[in-house]
Parts: C-alpha cells; sequence; structure tokens
C-alpha cells in the first residue's frame, strides 16, 4: 500500500524519530533527528504486525511539500504514526541527509528511495483515487509486486534488477530464484498483448476491464518483493478505500484476487525496455504524456552519477583487471595479499573527504587459496605500505579485518563471523573512528570491530580483492556499492 499526502501550511510540524526493526516495534524508537514534516494530526500509518496491510507492510510514501517547495517531492519507505498528533517514524538508514533528498515533482523519479527493493518512485505508477473507479481509462504504467522467490532471477550477470530499477533487495543473492528467466528482475516491463479480450480473461468486473486497457496499453513494473505467493497491486491506500465503497467488493476478496490472478498470468515480459527505446521502443500503443504546465523547482539534489572510479594493482607483483560498475563489477588478480609491512591487490577506488558509511556486496568468490580476500578497503594512499583498514570475506575463514597503522607498520588481524560470500560488508568512518560491519542481509549489522587510525582526511575508499597468501589468481563479483557521506545532525 501506498501512503501519498499533498501538505498544506496549515500542517502542524512534527519530528522524525528512527525505527530500527523491519517488524512489529517500529513505532517504538526513541531517537529523534533533525528531520520534520507537516503532517495532519489525523493522519495515521499503523505499525507492523497491527497493520490491515499485512505483518510487515513496506508503507511506501511520497508526500508533495508547501510554500516554495511546493515542486518537490519527499518520498521513503516503512513510514509509521501510530498516535494522532504524534511523531513519525522512518528507518535508520534515512537519518543520512543523503538517504532523504527530495525531487522535482516533474523529474524523472528514478532516484528514489520510495520502492526500497528497486529504487524507484513510490508516486510513479501508484494506483491513486479515482483511477479504478472513475470512468476514464488508467493512463500511465503501473506497479506489482512479485513473490520474488518464484519469479525473479538473480545471478552474477544479471543480480536481480534491470534499469528503470537501480537496484534489488539486499538479500536478493540467497533469496531470489536463481533458476528463473533472467529477463524477470526488479525493473522488468510487463504487457499483455493487443490481441487477448476481456472475454479471453473471464474479466467481469469494470476494474479488471480497466487494468486489462492499462496492461496492454502501457504495461506494469515489477518494483518489491511481495515476500509470499501473491501479487500485490501497488494503490493509494485511499483508493483501496474508494475500491471498496463503489464495487461492493474489496481487494481481498476471492472475486479480485481470481481477475488480478488472470491477467498476471497473461503477461509477457518487454525484454528491450531501455532508456531510448521506453516501452520497447517502435511506435508508442500510446502517446506520451503531455507536458507539465508551468514550472516547478529543478531537483535540489540531482543525485548525479559519481566520477569514475580508478582500478589498478598495488604493490609489487600484483595485476588484475575490472569490468562493471558501482551497481555490478567483476574484479580478477594474481596478488598476495594485506599482511606483513607491504601489501598485493587489485583495489578500485574513489577518493573520499570526511565522515561516511560505505557499503558492498561480495556476490560470489573464485580462489585456490583459502585466505583469498574480497571486500572493502579505506587506505591512505597508493603506496603498498600505507596505513589502512580493510574488511573482506575469504573462502574457508570466513570474514577477516585487516589494518595497518601506521606507513610501513606492522599488519593487524580480527576474525570475524566464519561465513562466505554472498555476504554484506561496510566500513563507517567518523574522524579517525573506522569501523567495520557485517550483514548477510545488507539490513541487520552486526559490528565486527572499531579503530582509532589517523588516515588524511581524504583518503581512498573503495573495494579490493586479492590471491590470497600465496602468488594465486582470484575473482570476486561485486555489487551495491555504496557510498552515503554523513554530516552532523
Amino acid at each position: 500500500i501506498q501512503h501519498l499526502l499533498e501538505l498544506q501550511a496549515s500542517d502542524p510540524l512534527r519530528q522524525a524519530h528512527l525505527s530500527t526493526t523491519f517488524g512489529p516495534g517500529r513505532d517504538e524508537g526513541t531517537e529523534a533527528i533533525d528531520f520534520w514534516l507537516r503532517l495532519p494530526d489525523a493522519w495515521l500509518v499503523p505499525d507492523a504486525g497491527d497493520s490491515p496491510y499485512g505483518n510487515t507492510p513496506n508503507s511506501n510514501y511520497a508526500v508533495r511539500l508547501w510554500g516554495d517547495d511546493a515542486g518537490l517531492i519527499h518520498e521513503g519507505v516503512m513510514i509509521t504514526r501510530s498516535v494522532a498528533g504524534g511523531p513519525f517514524y522512518i528507518p535508520d538508514f534515512m537519518r543520512y541527509p543523503a538517504n532523504r533528498r527530495t525531487q522535482s515533482l516533474t523529474g524523472d523519479g528514478l532516484h528514489s528511495a520510495g520502492q526500497g527493493a528497486s529504487g524507484m518512485s513510490a508516486l510513479g505508477g501508484t494506483l491513486r483515487r479515482g483511477e479504478l473507479t472513475g470512468s476514464a481509462p488508467i493512463r500511465h504504467a503501473i506497479k506489482i509486486n512479485p513473490w520474488a522467490e518464484k519469479y525473479c532471477h538473480y545471478s552474477d550477470a544479471v543480480p536481480g534488477w534491470r534499469w528503470p530499477a537501480r537496484m534489488a533487495d539486499g538479500y536478493a543473492a540467497s533469496g531470489y530464484n536463481r533458476d528463473a528467466d533472467p529477463a524477470i528482475v526488479m525493473g522488468s516491463l510487463f504487457a499483455i498483448p493487443l490481441g487477448v479480450t476481456a472475454a479471453d480473461l473471464g474479466l467481469a468486473t469494470e476494474p479488471g476491464r480497466k487494468l486489462l486497457f492499462t496492461l496492454q496499453n502501457y504495461g506494469t513494473y515489477f518494483t518489491e518483493d511481495a515476500a509470499w505467493d501473491t501479487w500485490d497491486l501497488i494503490v493509494e491506500r485511499d483508493a483501496e478505500l474508494e475500491f471498496a465503497a463503489a464495487y461492493g467488493f474489496n481487494m481481498g476478496s476471492a472475486t479480485w484476487k481470481a481477475e488480478v490472478n488472470r491477467l498476471m498470468q497473461a503477461l509477457h515480459v518487454v525484454t528491450n525496455n531501455a532508456p531510448d527505446a521506453i516501452g520497447g521502443g517502435g511506435t508508442p500503443l500510446q502517446p506520451l504524456a503531455p507536458a507539465f504546465v508551468g514550472s516547478a523547482p529543478p531537483d535540489p539534489d540531482p543525485d548525479p552519477d559519481p566520477p569514475p572510479a580508478t582500478g589498478g594493482a598495488l604493490g609489487a607483483g600484483a595485476s588484475g583487471s575490472v569490468s562493471g560498475d558501482d551497481a555490478a563489477m567483476l574484479i580478477s588478480v594474481m596478488g598476495a595479499g594485506l599482511w606483513g609491512q607491504t601489501d598485493a591487490a587489485y583495489t578500485v577506488w574513489r577518493s573520499a573527504t570526511g565522515d561516511f558509511d560505505y557499503q558492498a556486496r561480495v556476490v560470489s568468490q573464485t580462489a585456490a587459496d583459502p585466505w583469498a580476500l574480497a571486500g572493502v578497503m579505506l587506505r591512505a594512499d597508493g603506496a603498498a605500505d600505507a596505513a589502512h583498514l580493510s574488511l573482506a570475506v575469504t573462502p574457508a575463514h570466513g570474514v577477516a579485518l585487516r589494518y595497518r597503522l601506521l606507513a610501513g607498520g606492522v599488519s593487524y588481524h580480527v576474525a570475524g563471523p566464519l561465513v562466505s560470500a554472498p555476504c554484506w560488508l561496510k566500513l563507517s568512518r567518523r574522524g579517525n573512528e573506522l569501523s567495520a560491519w557485517y550483514a548477510n542481509d545488507g539490513v541487520n549489522w552486526s559490528l565486527i570491530a572499531s579503530r582509532a587510525i589517523s588516515l588524511p582526511a581524504t583518503a581512498r575508499l573503495g573495494v579490493v580483492v586479492t590471491g590470497g597468501l600465496s602468488d594465486a589468481a582470484a575473482s570476486a563479483q561485486l555489487a551495491q556499492l555504496q557510498h552515503t557521506p554523513v554530516s552532523d545532525e
């Protein structure tokens, strides 16, 4: 279910608090942050578990701001507000301003946090009030949440998503279906062929026939995991209530579920949907949306692509190569490791200044040596003996934290969980304190250790792969590299 609001100057300002759980208890957090929204006192979103939308509702939301910012929207996930007039709760990762940027209402919506799995827009594609009950056709692509474990593909080559999605679920490597069609992932577009009729599908309801038109002429995107064997049609909360009042049956009724199932079974995946061929190219079946009348503020932070990363061998005797980008990259290396007074590895890095969180998913690792490393690194400079802190996974010895306090100094080792790829690794910097974290799902992080290391304010931040203690060849697939600058709040 989606929560859409147009805020007013008369709405009182309410402060955000942080939620640290995906399940029940989202409204029990006590940490407030310097983020406020004008919310009507009567506007409520139930806690997980008590929700009519399921035990762990995504509760995606989009709010249109007011006053001078009236052309901007703010989007997010897992919003909760269980007490009228009280604070609202958002997930912990949204404590950072970079994760709650506003966007122009007239923008492309592709740099959103609204649909948490895919990174697609919460506003775009949502079925809104009046669309399923009114007489006019629904003239835009819509969104469906599938059961990703059954339908969504994951592999090293296709990591669970495609344009216009920017990501997949953090558990995609273990929770998606490696035997599914590689064309079916988060961000995939689907449509029903024009020759299919309502009679062919046995559609007896007016909203079913309306959806058939939309699915034939505009299509639907996969944007989130339903997490069980169902199809979630993404609608505004008020549209769901309006639907039941208009038709005498609700969206949970057997009548409606049967029609949605028949529509879903008639879908075909559009394999050539792309930025330069929206909808798959050729002659559009329907005209594109008209241009906006008037003007809206530009995106205040359009989230430009980061500068290209630098890849190269580090240390004597090391060699290797890299292909791909932050979304998914493959690194091959011939190099010993991160140990002693000098290192040998292949690194891909960018300059990073100040405090940050940096995470990556190690999707797979291929190596002959059990001490081969694949993970994340913060390094003073490109010298082989530079001070650094690196967190990596190995084929046989679990997660390893390696660091060197001073240039030319000895190396230290801290053993982490006894796991192998796929897994998530994260480094955090707060001044000279560096912390290393592990997660199996990209959400629930466990601290391995923190160390005080005096590194330059601007240092090399990125990923690292080694062959092991011997000069052996190795390779690793890494994905979803994310650098989040942290400012004081």
